[in-house]
């Protein structure tokens, strides 16, 4: 079985690297990176202060990844089972000795590694702007150093990582839409459309801290406690940031799953 979905994966990779939304999200996703650093020089990051591309980093990250990288991670996951649907190709392989599971399986791997790539494109083009115009180093206050660069460093790696869970969270609600829809215009419009809806009512009755989608700007925030001079306080908002998206991932890739194989596809 798992030679069967590592076939599967590939399959799916080489589509990934043949289609023309990857390269035109992952060139927006730069582009709008570089154009926060023309911003950001002229209204708040002087570029000669030690430190200044912690600040950078997560300004540019955050404002990307939590805006633009949730809509293309959405546009990609919500299509992936849906324009096989439509375009007749999902019946077809269904008839090859290839289990329903081990597909839906293939199709969640290559839309978190879709969503990982897009994280990983983020970081490293708002490194390179860093490197040109902006600089790190210890957080010195009145000539004490209350962290150095590699404590910096070390605490926000840490955080980077808890951006898998929030993200795994958003790929696994796109299936679920890709799975109940019939081509992917529908999916794409009710899975950017939903998030907006639940975004409102969230907000609306107080209850974002049990909604998946919520804990995508949470590593953010707890980055920003150390780039501001204090230790991080880790407990409980870790707890949250990594279980509640879990439990929504299990959720909905346990539903979007159970419909896939039970869903006629002739």
């Amino acid at each position: 079985m798992i030679q069967r979905i590592i076939k599967i994966v590939w399959n799916e990779f080489i589509k990934l690297i043949s289609q023309k939304f990857t390269y035109f999200s992952l060139i927006a996703l730069i582009i709008l990176v570089i154009l926060i650093g023309i911003g950001v020089n002229y209204f708040s990051i002087e570029q000669s202060t030690i430190g200044s591309g912690y600040l950078f980093l997560l300004s540019s990250v955050r404002t990307v990844i939590s805006l633009f990288g949730v809509i293309f991670i959405l546009i990609f996951s919500s299509q992936l089972i849906s324009s096989e649907s439509s375009s007749g190709t999902l019946q077809v392989n269904l008839v090859n000795p290839i289990k329903r599971f081990e597909f839906y399986a293939a199709k969640l791997i290559i839309s978190i590694f879709f969503a990982m790539t897009i994280l990983a494109i983020t970081l490293l083009a708002s490194i390179v702007i860093i490197r040109i115009n902006y600089s790190f180093g210890d957080y010195v206050e009145r000539g004490l150093t209350i962290f150095t660069q590699g404590d910096i460093f070390l605490n926000l790696f840490l955080c980077s990582l808890l951006l898998f869970f929030p993200l795994l969270s958003i790929c696994c609600y796109g299936l679920l839409i890709s799975t109940i829809t019939k081509n992917s215009g529908t999916a794409i419009g009710y899975s950017i459309g939903s998030i907006i809806i639940i975004d409102v009512i969230k907000e609306r009755f107080n209850i974002s801290d049990i909604v998946f989608n919520s804990y995508i700007d949470t590593p953010f925030e707890l980055a920003q406690q150390i780039t501001e001079g204090f230790k991080i306080n880790w407990m409980p908002t870790i707890l949250y940031c990594i279980f509640i998206p879990m439990i929504w991932a299990i959720i909905m890739a346990g539903t979007g799953y159970f419909i896939f194989s039970k869903r006629d596809f002739k």
